[in-house]
């Protein structure tokens, strides 16, 4: 009896350190759920842009595809074609990040940067104006025919977007720049220990399913 106590504590303590990286797995699990149902069929496409960045260790695959999912919802809620609203949504995403690093903390800030991102795509002008960018209506309307207030959300959406990106050409691509940045190595190792996890996770489902089975969870 004492023996069959020791093994269930061992296999109780085992389930645990199981958990974190089952749950690290269920969390990649819900992102590309999520992911695939709002591209549709330009998720395969976007996903490999963003594997790209996740293969160099300088982002994690489940922040940046969650990010992406949610702006590409608001665009294609706008009514953008579904194509421009992937690619809208990939490149307002690794905008943020750029902007974290050649504006903000150096990476640290990239959850505010995101938000900000968001914002510009519901057509928040203040927000715009931390990237440097002037995305009001009024703004607006001197580049682009048809432009006012009257405009419905997909034409603002689409010329703020347009703006946006012409006018950060000098921030675009900063994360890469900075790649050997001491900041950036330390995110490169956070980011491939987190895809590790998510590995094992996936690996060692089966295994942790029968702990739960067993009732050792």
């Amino acid at each position: 009896i004492r023996n069959m106590k020791r093994l269930t504590g061992v296999l109780k303590g085992l389930s645990r350190s199981l958990y974190d990286a089952v749950d690290k797995f269920g969390d990649v699990e819900n992102t590309l759920s999520f992911f695939s149902q709002s591209l549709g069929n330009n998720a395969k496409q976007t996903a490999s842009v963003i594997q790209q960045f996740a293969d160099a260790g300088v982002i994690n695959f489940t922040k940046f595809a969650d990010q992406t999912a949610k702006l590409n919802q608001i665009y294609k809620g706008y009514g953008i074609q579904a194509e421009d609203a992937a690619k809208m949504a990939l490149n307002m995403t690794q905008l943020a990040y750029d902007a974290s690093f050649a504006l903000g903390e150096n990476g640290k800030d990239i959850d505010l940067w995101m938000q900000r991102a968001t914002s510009v795509a519901t057509g928040q002008t203040r927000s715009g104006y931390y990237f440097g960018v002037d995305t009001s209506v009024r703004s607006l309307s001197e580049n682009f025919d048809g432009m006012s207030t009257k405009a419905d959300k997909a034409t603002r959406s689409m010329a703020a977007y347009n703006t946006m990106i012409d006018n950060t050409t000098a921030i675009q691509g900063q994360l890469a720049r900075e790649q050997m940045n001491t900041y950036v190595q330390m995110d490169v190792l956070k980011n491939r220990v987190e895809l590790l996890k998510q590995s094992i996770g996936r690996n060692l489902l089966p295994a942790f399913e029968g702990l739960i089975r067993y009732g050792l969870v």
